[in-house]
């Protein structure tokens, strides 16, 4: 056998070899990661104002007979953990522009409730938060430790609200600066953000509204 065409065999030999590496590797990838779709909403707005109006009686009078009507709604987010997969879809209502909720803290993917994009690690940062016991600014719920007695399903929606929009004040800073969320205030005196607002997860299996 000639020398040249020993170099050639051993050349298609690698090429082969790596080849199958690749494959290898693809197909174990695909096996770890966790898929994501972008899945259509298929609850309707009137249960979803009825799951809340019955848990929150008092925010009727706040948002009138929706709570997704054309002024207050931040973004709706519909997740649904099949393990190892997850679902999720995304609504983004008209005060998404306004609220400027993610300046509380503008290195994370969620901030307040206010999600930057709808992808599979935004899915993944809001399920971490609503299950930790502990509050997490990402997600800011007032009773997150109920979780500790409430097991949060596999079907739910983060849902985030405005309420009120004004601009940062020295008063407002002095008068939130002991609750753990809004100690980022003092950067944002002068700016327009959502002063009153509500973050919450509406667990679609158990009917339930936390917040």
């Amino acid at each position: 056998m000639s020398k040249k065409l020993k170099i050639l065999i051993l050349i298609a030999g690698i090429f082969f070899v790596v080849d199958i590496v690749a494959l290898l590797l693809i197909y174990y990838s695909a096996r770890r990661e966790p898929s994501v779709e972008i899945i259509p909403r298929i609850t309707s707005n009137e249960r979803i104002n009825k799951i809340i109006f019955n848990h929150t009686g008092p925010l009727r009078e706040a948002f009138g007979p929706s709570v997704l009507n054309e002024n207050s709604l931040i973004n709706l987010v519909h997740i649904v953990k099949k393990w190892p997969d997850c679902e999720i879809s995304c609504e983004f209502g008209p005060a998404y522009q306004t609220a400027n909720l993610d300046k509380f803290y503008p290195e994370e993917k969620v901030s307040m409730g206010q999600i930057r994009s709808c992808n599979i690690e935004i899915a993944e940062i809001i399920d971490e938060a609503v299950r930790s016991p502990e509050k997490d600014c990402r997600v800011p719920l007032n009773s997150s430790d109920m979780f500790v007695w409430q097991p949060l399903s596999g079907d739910y929606y983060l849902i985030t609200l405005v309420i009120k929009e004004q601009e940062v004040t020295q008063e407002w800073v002095d008068r939130t600066q002991e609750r753990k969320c809004f100690k980022p205030l003092k950067n944002l005196i002068g700016e327009t953000i959502a002063i009153e607002f509500i973050t919450g997860i509406i667990d679609l299996n158990e009917n339930e509204f936390f917040y």
